[in-house]
């Protein structure tokens, strides 16, 4: 009998969830639909639901703290998509082994890396949205794991799972170069502006044309 109650009861909780999760859902993809298709960063549910007191409304504020919450979402949106986005600017410019470097370093041509599960060459923006950092937090509650269900997993800040890509730096400091550049300052924007093509050669009767980017990923 009690077995029987308390499955009752986590099932309520997870309708419960899933329902608070599809609200939050809506003014997330309104946002993300307004967004110019050249910014590099767009929140995802997860990122939006894990903040803490969104997480704590979701989780245990009554109904009426959830529904003024939720209309209160779409204004709040913009600060927290900032604040977001320049937090983990912050963390990824970290890995940066050079002397000063900042978040708008991350902009250099040259600021590569790489992820140590699936070894692929990545720019900060493709860090932001890579799933492999996609991880359950190591200490959850009950309702926080069910939360995940609903969600995805939040964005975890794995530092050494994150790499520099040194191999792929120094291949786009030598496009940089041949080009006639600076690569302690050029940026992608810059070098992609550049109207250079590579003659790529595989085996004697192959020719393909690529651009730098998937030159140096290659290398």
């Amino acid at each position: 009998m009690e077995n029987r109650k308390a499955r009752r009861i986590s099932q309520e909780q997870r309708e419960r969830l899933n329902t608070r999760v599809a609200a939050l859902r809506a003014p997330i993809f309104a946002y993300k639909r307004s967004l110019h298709p050249t910014d590099d960063f767009t929140p995802l549910v997860s990122d939006v639901c894990w903040i803490p007191d969104i997480l704590d409304t979701t989780l245990t504020g009554d109904d009426k703290s959830f529904v003024a919450l939720v209309e209160d979402l779409p204004d709040r949106l913009p600060q927290l998509s900032t604040e977001i986005r320049r937090k983990r600017a912050e963390q990824i410019a970290s890995i940066l082994p050079w002397d000063g470097a900042t978040p708008d370093s991350l902009e250099l041509a040259t600021a590569w890396f790489t992820c140590w599960w699936c070894n692929v060459a990545l720019r900060h923006q493709e860090v932001f949205k890579h799933m492999c950092f996609r991880l359950r937090p190591p200490e959850v509650t009950k309702p926080q794991t069910q939360l995940t269900e609903f969600t995805g997993n939040p964005w975890v800040w794995p530092t050494e799972k994150i790499l520099f890509a040194e191999g792929t730096s120094k291949a786009t400091r030598k496009v940089v170069l041949a080009c006639g550049g600076d690569p302690d300052k050029m940026t992608c924007r810059e070098l992609d502006d550049i109207p250079c093509r590579i003659a790529w050669f595989q085996g004697a009767l192959s020719l393909q044309v690529i651009d730098w980017r998937q030159l140096v990923r290659s290398s």
